[in-house]
């Protein structure tokens, strides 16, 4: 009765657990010196490194410059820090093979840096006529795309050392997005200049090579222009998002009629035939709907980041679908719902890079505190049934909130204290020699690991709680006439994991680990043998038939 009691409080405990993660601080480190100071941005570049950006007024830590660039290693330590008078935290930065490389817009500059973010090499592009539309990092190379003041599209395309190579094409007039399908192929969508007007095309290429090209919808002079396909890039246009998973193609477009968006999400074979067309249902004011990002789990269900606006007042919403749209949930309340002052319009960018994919179909969200000027975020992280397991509530005012590249680390930045305003503090409650300060914060995401077991036995982990990968040890005791018949481990999504020698390694999600207990015989542990009642018992039976086959053979010869 106790052992029943015992497995029903297990299982009760592992239903309320099964989605359950935990947030667990690693470190968190701050930076400043004599005068305010605060981070502004921050990017992994490689093998869990970071480098955070930042601001100063202090004179006794990077000399009289303003901008400094920090280097911390996966542990936290500081390895570097240099400081510039250029505000480098307004740059594009991208990795690309063990190089980093630089986008500055506005002075129309690509420049790779080292290891300690000194200067290696520059390249400038276009001319004053040039408009750089969008750059993309696709199967290994920098892919730049300007278009001429006389709508002609130039593409060129770096390597990691900043060699060139220019496309140019007549036919192209613009390159709306592009994706890697895989290493060797990867997915345009494209708006083509033909005889009889402009026409969107979805094409996959080999290298430069046409795979296959199709015919997406015909498109009007209004369509095309070019400010219409500059907003695109980023937020609403003809294809503005493609997304490569399970072997589709996902891409999502937004159709504006009477001032009115409508998103619609298309889903496309490898083959790049049309599948069907999603549009997502169920919220309130849909009519007026833009997807800010979007991501598809691997039984190819929607989370979709959501933002409304009717009557100048922004909101915003994340709601899961199935492939048909239908909607599986909500979130119960708004993660952002103000007004806008009179006058002013609405700043896309201030969501459209706020959403991170993390482990067990979890979703990282910056909610921002201002529309009007982003000044902090309020980071919180969703499960995959839309509950808000975790939301920042320290004492800091971050700035932003990213996820790694593994998904299974978000990492915070902002000021310890609020900033003060020309000699003034704009909070009573801080002192006057309180400096603000830069602090960067890094989180683990640890995922539980369930125990089931089947037959009579009993079974232990040496880590309960456990993070993407460590090495997670199964002890399985069997009870007395039992012995271990199999382990069986699987991830939340049933996929099965890898069990040698009684471990596994942890992957980014709760994980069952199902024993199975088999009454078979039971081998000596100390002589590898069977158990010496076994051997006796058989010994014995085995002497009494030969024993009376002797008997017999001797009868029937004396007859």
């Amino acid at each position: 009765m106790k052992k029943i009691l015992l497995t029903f409080l297990s299982l009760l405990i592992g239903i309320s657990t099964i989605y359950a993660d935990t947030l667990k601080k690693e470190w968190e480190k701050t930076w400043g010196g004599n005068d305010d100071s605060y981070f502004e941005k921050i990017f992994e570049y490689i093998n869990d490194n970071y480098y955070v950006f930042g601001r100063t007024q202090a004179d006794n830590i990077i000399d009289i410059n303003k901008y400094a660039i920090l280097d911390y290693d996966k542990l936290g330590n500081l390895t570097y820090q240099i400081g510039t008078t250029s505000n480098i935290y307004d740059y594009n930065y991208y990795t690309l093979g063990s190089s980093i490389i630089g986008l500055d817009t506005s002075s129309k500059i690509i420049f790779k840096v080292d290891s300690q973010f000194r200067l290696d090499k520059q390249v400038t592009y276009g001319n004053e006529k040039y408009a750089l539309v969008q750059c993309k990092i696709v199967n290994n190379k920098f892919y730049v795309q300007e278009i001429t003041d006389d709508n002609k599209t130039i593409v060129k395309i770096y390597d990691e050392n900043l060699n060139e190579e220019v496309i140019n094409s007549d036919d192209y007039y613009i390159l709306v997005d592009l994706t890697s399908f895989d290493k060797e192929n990867y997915i345009a969508s494209v708006i083509k200049k033909e005889a009889n007007g402009y026409t969107l095309h979805l094409m996959k290429y080999n290298n430069k090579n046409i795979v296959w090209d199709k015919e997406i919808k015909k498109l009007t002079e209004d369509e095309i222009k070019y400010e219409s396909i500059f907003l695109s890039s980023e937020m609403h246009g003809i294809i503005s998002k493609l997304y490569i998973k399970n072997n589709y193609i996902y891409s999502y477009s937004v159709t504006e009629n009477d001032n009115k968006y409508v998103s619609t999400i298309s889903k496309y074979d490898k083959d790049g035939n049309l599948i069907k067309e999603i549009v997502p249902n169920n919220i309130d004011e849909l009519q007026n709907s833009i997807i800010i990002k979007y991501f598809v789990d691997k039984s190819d269900n929607i989370t979709a980041y959501i933002l409304t606006y009717v009557d100048n007042k922004p909101k915003t919403y994340v709601v899961k679908y199935d492939e048909s749209g239908k909607e599986f949930w909500k979130t119960n309340t708004l993660l952002y719902d103000t007004e806008l002052n009179e006058g002013t319009t609405l700043d896309m960018n201030a969501f459209s890079n706020n959403m991170f994919e993390l482990g067990n179909d979890n979703i990282l969200i910056n909610i921002n505190d201002s529309v009007n000027y982003i000044a902090t975020v309020n980071p919180i992280i969703i499960n995959s049934k839309g509950e808000i397991i975790w939301k920042y509530e320290g004492n800091y005012l971050i700035k932003t909130a990213i996820s790694s590249k593994d998904k299974d680390k978000i990492i915070l930045v902002g000021m310890t204290k609020k900033q003060r305003i020309r000699g003034k503090i704009d909070d009573a409650s801080q002192p006057e020699n309180d400096i603000p300060e830069g602090v960067v914060i890094k989180y683990s995401i640890s995922y539980n690991v369930n125990i089931e077991e089947e037959g009579k036995g009993v079974v232990d982990v040496d880590i309960k709680n456990a993070k993407n990968g460590d090495i997670v040890k199964i002890d399985a005791k069997p009870d007395k006439g039992y012995r271990v018949g199999e382990i069986i481990v699987t991830d939340s999504n049933g996929n099965v994991i890898d069990v040698k020698d009684n471990k596994f390694i942890m992957p980014s999600s709760v994980v069952t680990v199902k024993v199975i207990f088999t009454n078979t015989p039971v081998e000596n542990p100390k002589t590898g043998f069977l158990d010496l009642t076994v051997i006796l018992v058989v010994a014995i039976l085995l002497s009494t038939i030969v024993y009376k086959y002797i008997k017999n053979n001797l009868l029937v010869k004396n007859l």
